[in-house]
């Protein structure tokens, strides 16, 4: 299921996180259903037909490559970058300012929200 696919990303992701350097953190599934009330920038995101199945991996976004995210990009992400991932995986990631809002993006890749 796409729930499972998701924890074995997440772990692995925790892993790169505290063991293996900058390595890239990867993007998950979509496991909620609909989307965020607003429309995505990134042109990958608004070509995809709506609703985006779960199941559905993150397309590469020149922001958030299919290979994975680095921490040097995840710590840049911009407002709008954030809201374009609120939109595709239908989740909340909250904070007061983008630095807060980045750190709900890792806690959501990693599994710690």
């Amino acid at each position: 299921s796409a729930l499972f696919r998701n924890q074995k990303l997440e772990v692995e992701n925790g892993r790169r996180l505290t063991v293996a350097g900058d390595s890239p953190l990867l993007p998950l599934v979509k496991v909620t259903p609909n989307h965020a009330n607003h429309h995505p920038v990134a042109a990958a995101l608004q070509a995809l037909h709506q609703p985006v199945p779960i199941g559905t991996r993150l397309p590469d976004l020149s922001f958030f490559p299919a290979a994975g995210i680095s921490r040097a990009a995840l710590i840049g992400l911009t407002i709008a970058q954030i809201n374009d991932l609120e939109w595709f995986y239908n989740e909340d990631f909250p904070g007061q300012n983008a630095s807060e809002r980045r750190d709900s993006v890792l806690g959501f890749l990693t599994g710690r929200i």
